[in-house]
């Protein structure tokens, strides 16, 4: 959820408009009260107390402010702060839409593309993305990219158009895309493989608070790839997205634990991430169990997790 504060003034006087064209300007006056409440609302909503923010960003929203539109509509789409309710979602996003809210353009293709309140269509997403991108919703780029990236349910891989909208995000500060460019370069996908410029857009994207960016850096350093292995500076990425239940990031958490011979530790880690179902992690946490590291041994267990990663989509 981005936050946007958009402030419209039309002074007809200072202007020299004639009476008749300020007839023709329609203005929705949002009162001091309905701000406050937004803004409090959105501090509430960043401080992840959904339902206190819920109440706050409703006020506002009923009053007509189209950025708390969106906010809620959001808020019920995906359950946060209340009970899950996906056509209340649509519908507020759409009143918040019908304003011009870039991110509600945004928020309905998001809801397009994974079949939230509305039938899955990745072209219909795509309409409504472009839309909030021309309106210059870095996230809508960014969404854009990924679409490209992976290719989606009729659209085609696109390595040249992904990049280019993850460059045009990250032109606006979009941390993410910039760790999507930093990818692209270590994986040689859309560009000549170049690790250098790999760490720098990682690099960057870290600058830019990207939690994607810290984690990705971190295994580069982890694994030593365009650098020396650096297991420190890893733990000090990886860490942070760990404790906020990445389990990508738990994993590799665990396994620097593991080299350092902190089992009981890369127990933990380890555990967390198989818990969200992370297919290495659910095939190493069944070998801990079978060789009784950090955890009591348990052979039958652990070739049930190893079974289970196999099923999971696991290759040794």
């Amino acid at each position: 959820m981005k936050m946007k504060f958009i402030f419209v003034m039309i002074l007809c006087v200072l202007l020299q408009l004639s009476l008749s064209a300020c007839d023709l300007i329609k203005v929705k006056i949002t009162t001091s009260d309905t701000i406050e409440a937004y803004n409090e609302g959105a501090k509430l909503y960043k401080q992840e107390k959904y339902k206190e923010a819920h109440t706050k960003l409703l006020k506002a929203a009923e009053k007509g402010y189209a950025p708390a539109q969106n906010d809620i509509g959001w808020m019920y789409l995906n359950g946060l702060g209340v009970p899950q309710d996906t056509s209340k979602g649509m519908e507020w996003l759409r009143k918040s839409a019908d304003q011009g809210e870039a991110m509600a353009y945004n928020n309905i293709g998001f809801a397009y593309l994974n079949g939230l309140g509305v039938t899955k269509d990745t072209a219909e997403a795509i309409n409504w993305m472009i839309k909030a991108a021309e309106k210059g919703d870095s996230m809508a780029l960014y969404n854009l990219g990924i679409i490209y990236k992976k290719g989606d349910n009729g659209i085609p891989k696109d390595s040249e158009k992904a990049l280019d909208y993850f460059k045009k995000a990250a032109d606006k500060g979009e941390g993410d895309a910039m760790s999507e460019i930093g990818l692209m370069y270590k994986e040689g996908n859309g560009v000549p493989k170049d690790l250098q410029q790999a760490i720098k857009w990682l690099e960057k994207s870290v600058a830019n608070n990207s939690s994607l960016g810290q984690i990705n850096l971190g295994i580069m350093y982890y694994l030593g790839e365009g650098m020396e292995k650096n297991p420190t500076k890893a733990l000090e990425l990886l860490q942070p997205s760990a404790i906020k239940g990445h389990p990508i990031a738990q994993y590799f958490v665990a396994l620097i634990n593991y080299d350092n011979e902190n089992y009981g530790i890369a127990a933990e880690w380890m555990t967390k991430s198989a818990q969200q179902n992370y297919p290495p992690a659910v095939h190493d946490y069944g070998s801990l169990l079978i060789n009784g590291q950090g955890v009591p041994k348990n052979v039958e267990e652990g070739q049930k997790y190893h079974q289970k990663s196999k099923a999971l989509g696991y290759h040794e």
